[in-house]
């Protein structure tokens, strides 16, 4: 009799149980994963954005010193420093015209391999464009 009492009050979790739980945490790790993954994209996009950005000052102290914006090869005397996630390149367009690129070599997919442009023109005016999808871009950033 002993036995048969035990098993009346045995406590856990049915197999049924179980599968709705595993099955709840599926649906919202389906929905839940690719929403991070968007976040991580415009969080990235609006750190190269904000790294360029930061440029704009000792690049309009060099085009005030030497008169010509830097060319390649001269970001050190800019005060670039390299990124972790890419690279940071500029380049000569015309005298005080020129760009800041920011190209990524790691990050997600919809990141990689896409650039960030600061570009200057010879009025000193600056604009941002930005390779990377119009979902992902910040508003001061249009994508593609």
């Amino acid at each position: 009799m002993k036995g048969i009492n035990q098993i009346k009050n045995a406590k856990g979790f049915t197999l049924i149980e179980l599968l709705i739980v595993v099955a709840i945490i599926g649906i919202l790790a389906a929905i839940a994963i690719p929403q991070y993954q968007t976040y991580v994209a415009k969080s990235d996009v609006a750190s190269a954005v904000q790294s360029l950005t930061s440029l704009k000052s000792p690049v309009e102290s060099y085009v005030l010193t030497e008169g010509v914006f830097p060319d390649a090869g001269k970001e050190s005397d800019v005060g670039i420093n390299a990124p972790s996630n890419g690279t940071i390149a500029l380049a000569l367009v015309g005298g005080g015209e020129g760009t800041v690129t920011f190209t990524y070599s790691q990050g997600g997919p919809d990141v990689q391999g896409k650039t960030v442009i600061l570009s200057r023109s010879a009025t000193g005016t600056w604009t941002c464009a930005t390779t990377v999808a119009t979902a992902f871009a910040p508003k001061s950033c249009p994508g593609a």
